[in-house]
């Protein structure tokens, strides 16, 4: 499945991936706003979700 794929075994699952880089996209635009960083639950499991 897409979701679990790992490029190298000492890689992240693809899921983990898609939350880090969204993670820090929110991150870095609160913090330049000035606002508190969102957070949401990352229980994404289908590529629809992510």
């Amino acid at each position: 499945m897409l979701l679990n794929a790992r490029l190298n075994p000492d890689m992240f699952a693809f899921t983990r991936q898609a939350q880090i880089v969204t993670d820090q996209a929110k991150g870095g635009a609160a913090r330049l706003a000035g606002v508190p960083v969102p957070k949401y639950e990352d229980a994404e499991t289908t590529i629809d979700e992510l």
